[in-house]
């Protein structure tokens, strides 16, 4: 079982780089475990990460596919 450190550090690590293939592993990993990182003590760290997804978004430096998967991440929270 991993832990919610071990999924926070995944996270910031696909963050990081700004690549395709980590950008649409993000989307998987919080679409999939996002709900149970997403909790009080942990709202700053959440929220610091769809920040940066959405300056991801908006600076449209990736393809619109990965925009748009970002996108409904970013909904999915609202």
């Amino acid at each position: 079982m991993l832990t919610e450190a071990i999924m926070h550090d995944c996270v910031v690590k696909l963050l990081k780089n700004h690549d395709e293939e980590s950008l649409e592993c993000l989307c998987r990993l919080l679409t999939t475990i996002g709900k149970d990182l997403d909790f009080e003590k942990a709202k700053p760290r959440m929220d610091q990460y769809f920040n940066q997804m959405e300056k991801i978004v908006k600076e449209r430096k990736t393809s619109s596919r990965i925009r748009f998967m970002l996108q409904d991440v970013i909904d999915l929270r609202q």
